[in-house]
């Protein structure tokens, strides 16, 4: 509801920008009677030019600021969910849920992959693949042993710390 209340109130604003403009542009051309005011086509033409470019090149980083707020939120989430010990204590969980948990990451850090080149994050997103690989690939081979990954805490548990650091790197890479 609220983004349909901002396109209306930024849809408002340019139309009566646009009616102010042209008035005066009328104005100048019929009255021409100060000196102030005095203004040729040309010098309309201009003016109108420079506030479509510069409205254009606003909304243009307006987007890409809220796309990297996005990737932010993103990288946050995902730093927080590494975080977490139940990513390498499997303590009362079941096969499904790890699978489950491991699937969602990945989905997550695929995403990521999609946006690295676009934001210069692309060593730390490779970093954090190549260690989420790792991790996948160890509990996957022994997904069927549950005691021995409950004895494998300390194995798992080096490539999800690092995971989560790079991640806060990434974090604050993107605002550099």
């Amino acid at each position: 509801m609220t983004k349909i209340l901002r396109t209306i109130a930024k849809w408002f604003f340019i139309g009566v920008g646009i009616i102010l403009f042209f008035w005066f542009a009328i104005y100048n051309v019929s009255e021409q009677k100060a000196a102030f005011w005095k203004a040729s086509a040309v010098d309309c033409i201009t003016i109108a030019v420079a506030v479509a470019i510069s409205y254009y090149l606003v909304q243009r980083q307006n987007n890409r600021q809220k796309q990297k707020d996005i990737v932010s939120d993103l990288i946050l989430k995902m730093q927080v969910l590494f975080d977490q010990k139940v990513l390498y204590d499997f303590s009362n969980q079941e096969k499904e849920d790890i699978t489950m948990r491991t699937r969602d990451l990945n989905n997550k850090i695929h995403i990521l992959e999609t946006v690295k080149d676009e934001f210069s994050i692309s060593d730390k997103v490779d970093f954090i693949r190549k260690r989420f690989d790792e991790y996948n690939t160890f509990i996957g081979d022994h997904i069927g042993d549950m005691e021995y990954l409950l004895l494998s805490q300390r194995e798992l548990k080096r490539p999800v710390e690092l995971i989560s650091q790079k991640l806060l790197e990434t974090a604050l890479c993107l605002y550099k």
